[in-house]
């Protein structure tokens, strides 16, 4: 796995995802971001079973990654 680096806010170390992982990061990041937590909660419960969406867990190796993507979009709008 690949190290991206660690982010300023939480000391915590990202790890970069295969693409096609990144890519359903990404797209769910920017609905969450968009529509807020409560958005993210109706994912956890719809999606608790596909192991695409395993990233929202907490203990999930690839939550960094998403939690920054999150808090980028974020900070877009």
């Amino acid at each position: 796995m690949k190290v991206e680096g660690i982010t300023p806010s939480s000391g915590t170390r990202i790890i970069i995802p295969p693409q096609e992982i990144r890519q359903e990061i990404e797209t769910t990041a920017k609905y969450v971001a968009r529509h807020g937590r409560d958005f993210e909660n109706k994912i956890i419960v719809k999606e608790k079973n596909n192991p695409i969406f395993s990233f929202i867990n907490k203990d999930d190796p690839y939550r960094a990654y998403y939690d920054q993507k999150v808090n980028d979009v974020f900070f877009l709008y």
